[in-house]
């Protein structure tokens, strides 16, 4: 799948993906540590990597929906501009459910992002 190349100038051996290598990324939960991630899609892509398959949990998931729909960079763009407000009319409390949270109005904040498409359609294998 890969081969060693050269040690670089630093002197450490880098690696060259074959061109038929396939790049999986399996995204973790963390809230608003998720974001994150964010920051770790952009750094591969500035790479020239290019990402097949992305899978997360929780936060991961949320951020690789929108990833593998095409808009990261402007979900990026708009989760630098929230504030605290931004962040509260996202929660939906329900007591005494199973949950803290509805989770209605963070589907209909996400189907903004992924134009609320089918997993099938989305350009990265999800």
């Amino acid at each position: 799948m890969h081969a060693p190349e050269p040690a670089a100038a630093s002197g450490k051996p880098t690696t060259r993906l074959a061109s038929s290598a396939k790049i999986g990324v399996a995204l973790g939960s963390g809230a608003s540590r998720g974001l994150a991630h964010i920051g770790v899609l952009q750094a591969i892509e500035e790479q020239g990597l290019q990402v097949s398959f992305i899978a997360g949990t929780s936060m991961g998931a949320f951020i690789g929906s929108v990833y593998a729909a095409g808009n990261l960079q402007r979900l990026g763009t708009d989760f630098r501009a929230f504030d605290w407000r931004n962040v509260a009319a996202l929660l939906d409390p329900v007591f005494p459910r199973s949950g803290l949270i509805d989770g209605q109005k963070v589907a209909r904040f996400l189907g903004a992002y992924t134009a609320s498409r089918r997993i099938e359609d989305l350009s990265v294998k999800f």
